[in-house]
């Protein structure tokens, strides 16, 4: 497929539609994925194994403290011949290293666009890709794997562009009005004041089941219960305290940022860098945006930076 102009995703994409095992899901791997990738299909090509050889010593650790890989160059690889059955010919194989060499030379270096890193697929979670021959954001997923995986949903930048430029010029508006101002404080209070007493809450468990746990330890110091009676009794309460502490630190760095007159210079300070540059560009949009999700619906849903004084205009 690859000789007669089939590309490593395009191949893959072919793999995936027609259901063909994946390689993790032959091996059984605990995380396995239905997907063929493109990486996957250039490391089958060039892999010499094919040709009934086993090489060793292809990659190696970056360093003793580092677990990350890295390749060897030709040279340097273990090679033992002929040690089981090829099933593709030395002519083939080196018709396709010679014709990946010559295409990885010619491919251009991959371009970011504005919304890059900050627009997803609403339905399957996936990055959306610029197309410059569309001048559209498309589903990774689809573009990658067909349309048996996502759909065909896409988007124009401008589209985004407008409505991000539309919040932020309503956004400046109703800083500037006093009662505003005034909601928003009153809002963050109401939210302070909640989140607040939930915090209270899991406070009081963390203490109650600390308590607890000193009873059944002072138990054990007696000769009441043996130590399999008391790990049996604080093993469950062990799990709790770690649930209640990760929510008490979720909500400590929620409370943190509940500070609106913060969020509110925050956000003049990134209207001014726009301002400035007269457009959304990719320095000052991470000023605004957390997030932008796009659905077949093709309506944006942006997250902003600024949740209080963006919710509202809803």
């Amino acid at each position: 497929m690859y000789l007669s102009g089939i590309g490593f995703d395009s191949i893959a994409k072919t793999l995936s539609y027609e259901n063909v095992p994946s390689p993790s899901m032959v091996a059984e791997k605990k995380k396995t994925s239905p997907y063929w990738h493109g990486s996957t299909i250039r490391y089958i090509l060039t892999n010499p194994h094919y040709l009934g050889h086993t090489v060793q010593g292809r990659e190696t650790t970056a360093s003793v403290t580092i677990d990350s890989r890295i390749w060897l160059p030709k040279e340097k690889h273990i090679v033992v011949k002929d040690t089981h059955a090829a099933i593709i010919s030395e002519h083939v194989f080196e018709l396709v290293q010679d014709k990946i060499f010559k295409v990885k030379n010619h491919i251009p270096k991959a371009q970011t666009h504005l919304y890059t890193n900050y627009l997803f697929c609403k339905d399957c979670s996936a990055s959306m890709w610029y197309r410059s021959n569309r001048t559209v954001y498309i589903c990774g997923r689809y573009a990658k794997h067909g349309k048996k995986y996502c759909s065909n949903h896409t988007i124009k930048e401008e589209i985004i562009t407008k409505a991000v430029i539309s919040d932020i010029m309503q956004a400046v508006e109703l800083i500037d009005n006093k009662h505003v101002r005034k909601e928003l404080q009153r809002n963050n209070e109401v939210t302070l004041e909640h989140l607040s007493a939930q915090r209270q809450k899991l406070l009081d468990k963390v203490d109650k089941s600390n308590s607890l746990k000193r009873s059944f330890l002072r138990l054990l110091a007696e000769g009441t219960i043996t130590s399999d009676d008391y790990q049996g009794e604080t093993q469950l309460i062990d799990t709790q305290l770690i649930e209640w502490k990760n929510k008490l630190d979720k909500l400590s760095d929620v409370l943190n940022g509940l500070d609106v007159e913060y969020e509110l210079r925050k956000f003049q300070y990134g209207y001014r860098q726009f301002f400035q540059d007269h457009q959304l560009t990719k320095k000052n949009l991470p000023q605004f945006i957390n997030r932008i999700e796009v659905g077949e619906d093709k309506v944006p849903i942006i997250t902003y930076r600024f949740p209080h004084l963006f919710s509202l205009l809803n």
